[in-house]
């Protein structure tokens, strides 16, 4: 192995250390403003206030509609049954067969690309150096 090679690869495991360590600090970061953000959205419903002015610019406290379920294939092929029994009023075989049909379908359509990464393992009683 060249050494350039080695050095690139202590450098990359370098740099991975320091975002795996990164990204626990961002997640307790992200729990903290999570806690502090729910206290505050009670207060300000609680008290009708909907924006705050602050020095540097506005927090604003506003409602928005978030999908409960995501659209997993076992979703959509339920949801399709259903339509196809409720208003187009199939016989519920004939509906489940269209449902799954469609679902096929659109997994024909998706498209896939192949994509190499790097990951890290952390060493066992085995060892291997570079």
């Amino acid at each position: 192995m060249s050494e350039e090679f080695k050095n690139d690869v202590h450098e990359w495991d370098r740099i991975n250390n320091l975002i795996r360590q990164y990204e626990e600090n961002l997640k307790s970061l992200r729990e903290e403003k999570k806690k502090i953000q729910e206290s505050a959205i009670e207060y300000m419903r609680n008290n009708e206030i909907d924006i705050l002015n602050m020095e540097d610019g506005k927090i604003i406290c506003k409602k928005s509609k978030v999908k409960v379920n995501s659209l997993t294939k076992k979703n959509l092929i339920d949801k399709l049954r259903e339509f196809f029994i409720v208003k187009e009023r199939f016989d519920p075989g004939i509906a489940q067969m269209k449902a799954n049909l469609i679902s096929e379908y659109i997994d024909t359509l998706s498209e896939y690309k192949e994509s190499y990464t790097l990951s890290r393992t952390k060493k066992s009683s085995a060892k291997s150096t570079v």
